[in-house]
């Protein structure tokens, strides 16, 4: 795979900064076997503007689009949600929190981890119908997985896993931790559907391989509808929330 990075940098930013983001550029695509090509740089007169443009090959029966998913298929996520909406909330406040509670918050934010290992594991083994990296907020990603499959969905409101920290960070601040689960974004972990049948095979390789579980976390239906199962049993619409590149504001 390639990358291509593209700069504008304005004329406040120091050298170190732009060593800096090179450096870490650098270490995250070695780490996944990218070479970094080239790309325009130039002056920007208004803020700092990154646009990086990746190319690559995958065999064809591994390509896993958003629009493959089925009714009755299971809903999984990869990791954790929220975490990376807690950390941005936590450096709006100025980060005062007890260090050893928020520093998984606002490494979740600041450096985050792809989880191209998993999607590569799940797509090579052929166990997902449909799959895409939660970015924009699962409130929101579901949504285009459910549109491209004209499929509705129900998601289990006791099943989406929320960290220990952000439970405590929400309970500090008083915030809901349901809320920045479903609709704070930038967790980058997979959002993915799997046929019931291979659902246990899949747990049980997962595990093994990456040594932490994979959540399932509702089911896939045939009525368009997007709800949310709550606690006590009833199905109510799915808030809407995350963010929505198209919108004129965002949620």
């Amino acid at each position: 795979m390639d990358a291509y990075v593209c700069v504008a940098v304005p004329g406040r930013l120091n050298v170190e900064d732009m060593e800096e983001f090179y450096r870490g550029l650098r270490e995250m695509a070695r780490e996944h076997g990218v070479n970094i090509l080239g790309g325009d740089t130039t002056r920007s007169n208004g803020p700092l503007v990154i646009n990086v443009a990746l190319t690559g090959c995958a065999p064809k029966e591994q390509v896993l689009l958003r629009s493959g998913a089925a009714p009755g298929d299971l809903l999984y996520v990869t990791g954790t949600l929220g975490d990376a909406g807690a950390g941005l909330d936590l450096l709006k406040r100025g980060g005062d929190w007890p260090g050893q509670w928020g520093d998984p918050l606002l490494r979740a934010h600041l450096d985050p981890r792809p989880h191209l290992l998993e999607g590569l594991f799940l797509a090579q083994h052929g166990f997902a119908t449909s799959m895409m990296d939660l970015s924009d907020g699962l409130a929101s990603d579901l949504r285009h997985i459910c549109k491209r499959s004209q499929v509705g969905a129900i998601v289990r409101e006791d099943a989406i896993p929320i960290s220990g920290q952000l439970r405590r960070y929400a309970e500090w601040f008083g915030l809901e931790p349901l809320a920045l689960a479903l609709g704070s974004g930038e967790d980058y972990c997979l959002l993915l559907t799997v046929p019931p049948q291979r659902a246990k095979e899949m747990e049980e390789a997962f595990l093994e391989r990456f040594g932490r579980p994979i959540r399932p976390i509702g089911e896939i239906t045939q009525e368009p509808e997007i709800l949310l199962g709550t606690g006590d049993g009833n199905l109510m619409p799915l808030p809407m929330g995350g963010w929505d590149s198209f919108a004129s504001e965002s949620p």
